[in-house]
């Protein structure tokens, strides 16, 4: 027998493939933001459209995006990870982690923080985030609102440079 030989097409995790976001994405983003987050107030098309440039996608063998991220520049030292999202079925794979290590690495690379507002923080904070305060996330309009009062907790992952500046300088003869 063949191993993963099934009648039914078989598209392991691992095939999906992380990148850049193209024009034609638009709908399925919007779609899948708004499938995702039904407790607030969803991006329209013309929105994701013309910050194209800003989200990364994640896409099957055979076109389908099934999960979303964007990175959106705030001011020359921060960014905001918004619209992270993944379809129901693609749930479980690692995408989402997949989605937002690459936004971090592009932040990295730009040495910014990358702030997030979740209702879910403990994902935010397995991959290096520690919380911080909304205050520090400043107010935008197209902001989606919360249509629930659901707590939101506001994170922040520094870029590894900056970090190691933030955490207290050791020797090698500390015996801490």
């Amino acid at each position: 027998m063949i191993p993963f030989a099934t009648a039914e097409p078989f598209d392991p995790p691992w095939y999906t493939v992380i990148g850049r976001a193209l024009h034609v994405d638009a709908p399925a983003i919007t779609r899948i933001i708004a499938s995702a987050a039904p407790r607030t107030v969803p991006m329209n098309e013309a929105d994701v459209r013309r910050r194209i440039h800003e989200f990364e996608v994640a896409r099957r063998p055979d076109g389908r995006v099934v999960g979303t991220a964007a990175l959106r520049r705030l001011d020359r030292g921060r960014s905001e990870l918004r619209g992270l999202a993944i379809e129901p079925e693609a749930r479980g794979e690692g995408l989402g982690c997949r989605l937002a290590l690459r936004a971090m690495a592009r932040a990295a690379i730009e040495h910014r923080r990358v702030l997030a507002v979740s209702v879910r923080p403990a994902f935010f904070e397995a991959l290096g985030f520690t919380r911080t305060s909304l205050a520090e996330v400043p107010a935008k309009p197209e902001r989606p609102i919360l249509r629930a009062s659901t707590p939101r907790i506001a994170l922040v992952w520094l870029p590894p440079d900056e970090a190691a500046w933030a955490s207290p300088a050791r020797s090698f003869g500390d015996a801490r």
